[in-house]
């Protein structure tokens, strides 16, 4: 990491400071070339005011004296054209008048050379150096043109552009250091971090679950540590689930086994006679035993893989009358009343696995049935959610659970004593059952106080499961 930031840094500062020495060259030429139209345009000036005040026809080759005087020295400053802007740091003007005499060049109206540098080449080859007329009364007497030098024009120009390129190298190798600096910092910082996460996933791998990471750093990496603290804490919490799970299976397989087999030697030591409440006895604990391992085996099912995708479309509405009336009997029997209110929704297309939430609605049901006592009544609603879902509440008299144990109504295997016992109950698989159907349709599921006086269930499938 940290010799990827520098290549960066390095790469990003030598990009930078090419383009800033290049700019910075020819902006400098610029500004040579646009003081040396400023001194052009000055010694014309200067030129054909002195040329005018000269009587009589004005030919340049009789007044040789004049083209070789101090060019520009004598223009009042106001009447001067405004040189460019200086570049701050810029050297003074401090070269001498003759290094703009030596590229000066003077031609008269004809085209013949009257001034200019010795040895000079051609005029033609010098087509495009800046040029001035020279106007005397209106007309045009000569031209003045000034030769381009092939590079700075003094020393001091050169001294300051040299100046200039060093305070920019500078700059370059202190953005470096300050990058270098940071880019440490960063690796280190980020190392740190990993080497941290590295601990601790190697720790949750051994299972040790409560291992935890200190969120710091930036927001990301935060976040991240964050991440890791909720993997560790459900792993954690599943773990306990896992081994508290595991604890309460073999407690609820030892009750029926210790009944059946307590059962079984009374009747081989002849204590208890063969008789058919004896068996009838026997088989309703095996029944029971029966019942939980098959509850157990769907849970587990339905855990590891969801519940089978029929994406089956069905009237939701159709579904829980059907219920109703199956269960109707049972009801009954059980004392109670069933009611049912679908809010006027006739029809209510769901897409979903049918047999899953016939199997929910019925463990719902069955669960009220067992623990409402007898006369009370259940109610069964249905309602269309905003997102176009649907909620299914069930609802039951007394008696109500406790409120701190509404959250734990959907564990395997939890009961709520005395009213939820093994023997007036199911195996206590029934709600956790309902939780793992209703996630699989990507909805939820939960617990609440029943203004009717006892549990309400209430169940949210989304848009996804109805349409």
């Amino acid at each position: 990491m940290f010799l990827l930031i520098m290549v960066a840094a390095v790469g990003t500062t030598t990009v930078m400071a090419l383009a800033l020495a290049l700019n910075l060259r020819q902006g400098f030429q610029d500004y040579l070339l646009a003081r040396d139209l400023a001194d052009l345009k000055a010694y014309v000036a200067n030129l054909e005011r002195r040329l005018s005040a000269l009587p009589g026809p004005i030919r340049l080759a009789d007044h040789p004296d004049l083209l070789r005087g101090l060019p520009g020295l004598d223009l009042p400053i106001e009447n001067r054209p405004d040189p460019p802007r200086p570049i701050p740091g810029a050297p003074e003007r401090l070269a001498p008048p003759m290094e703009f005499a030596s590229r000066l060049v003077v031609l008269d109206d004809q085209g013949r050379t009257l001034l200019g540098p010795s040895g000079a080449l051609p005029i033609a080859d010098h087509a495009v150096m800046p040029r001035a007329p020279i106007v005397v009364r209106g007309m045009q007497v000569g031209e003045a043109r000034l030769i381009l030098p092939p590079r700075l024009s003094t020393p001091a120009d050169a001294g300051f552009l040299e100046r200039q390129l060093r305070h920019v190298i500078l700059a370059g190798a202190l953005i470096l250091g300050v990058g270098s600096l940071a880019a440490f910092w960063i690796a280190r910082a980020a190392g740190g971090s990993l080497r941290e996460i590295r601990r601790v996933t190697d720790s949750i791998s051994k299972g040790e679950f409560r291992t935890r990471l200190r969120e710091q750093g930036p927001v990301e990496v935060a976040e991240t540590l964050g991440n890791i603290n909720k993997m560790a804490a459900e792993l954690e919490a599943m773990d306990a689930a896992r081994r508290r799970g595991l604890a309460e299976i073999s407690h609820e397989l030892r009750t029926p086994l210790t009944a059946l087999r307590a059962e079984i030697e009374a009747l081989q030591d002849g204590v208890r006679p063969l008789t058919p409440d004896a068996i009838r006895s026997l088989a309703e604990e095996a029944a029971r035993l029966s019942g939980l391992l098959e509850d157990l085996h769907v849970f587990a099912v339905a855990r590891l893989s969801g519940t089978p995708d029929r994406s089956d479309w069905f009237n939701l509405a159709a579904l829980l009358n059907e219920a109703a009336e199956r269960f109707d009997v049972l009801v009954q029997s059980a004392g109670l009343t069933l009611t049912i209110d679908l809010g006027g929704i006739q029809n209510a297309p769901c897409r979903g696995d049918r047999r899953a939430l016939e199997q929910m609605i019925g463990n719902l049901l069955t669960n009220s049935v067992k623990y409402t006592w007898s006369g009370g009544r259940i109610l069964i609603a249905l309602r269309r959610t905003e997102g176009q879902g649907f909620t299914i509440t069930v609802d039951d008299t007394a008696p109500a659970p406790p409120r701190d144990a509404l959250e734990r109504l959907f564990e395997p295997l939890y009961r709520v004593e005395p009213d939820r016992n093994r023997q007036a109950g199911g195996s206590g698989m029934g709600l956790a059952i309902c939780e793992v159907i209703a996630r699989a349709h990507e909805g939820a599921i939960r617990a609440l106080a029943s203004e009717l006086g006892g549990l309400r269930i209430e169940v949210n499938l989304p848009k996804g499961a109805a349409a």
